[in-house]
């Protein structure tokens, strides 16, 4: 999730200042920010052809989760991609429960996407066939996708299963820290 990253990168810019560039000079750390503005591209231009496109998902995710290997491998991130694991299983776990206790669907609530115009409130089954409208009925609510970023809503699970990136360019940045220190 870009966001996540985004926000790492922001800590550590105020944190270490100039060694953050050391980063920036990795080829490594470019096949994972280009495969994320490229997925980051594709999930706004379906937003404005108004398409769901849920035959993307499952390999722009893979492509995401690829992308991390070079800088895992470059500094040996095997906590962070542990961490990471353990983060993406248990968002994993959070979200088929919601599921599971929606009768096989994925409840959303739009609250900026509405504001947005990204989506209409006629569905009651969006086009992916996995998420209807939230309303009264929805169970585990807080676990729900509610969490809206305008150009996609998440859960708390989906929250955790993007932050993998984020662990691993965590480490990266400390690592890079920790050897120029």
């Amino acid at each position: 999730m870009l966001l996540l990253q985004l926000l790492i990168l922001l800590y550590f810019s105020i944190r270490l200042k100039d060694k953050l560039f050391e980063l920036f000079r990795l080829w490594e750390f470019w096949i994972m920010a280009l495969v994320q503005i490229l997925v980051f591209s594709i999930q706004i231009g379906l937003i404005q052809v108004n398409v769901a496109g849920p035959s993307l998902t499952r390999p722009a995710l893979i492509a995401v989760f690829l992308s991390y290997l070079p800088l895992i491998l470059k500094f040996d991130l095997y906590k962070a991609v542990f961490l990471g694991s353990i983060s993406t299983i248990l968002g994993t776990i959070l979200n088929n429960y919601v599921i599971a206790q929606n009768n096989g669907f994925m409840p959303v609530y739009p609250t900026l996407s509405h504001v947005l115009g990204h989506y209409q409130r006629d569905p009651v089954v969006f086009a992916d066939g996995l998420h209807i409208l939230a309303d009264q009925s929805t169970k585990c609510f807080f676990l729900c996708d509610y969490i809206d970023l305008g150009y996609m809503i998440l859960s708390p699970g989906d929250i955790l299963i993007h932050s993998f990136g984020g662990f691993v360019l965590y480490f990266a940045l400390k690592k890079i820290y920790s050897d120029d220190s």
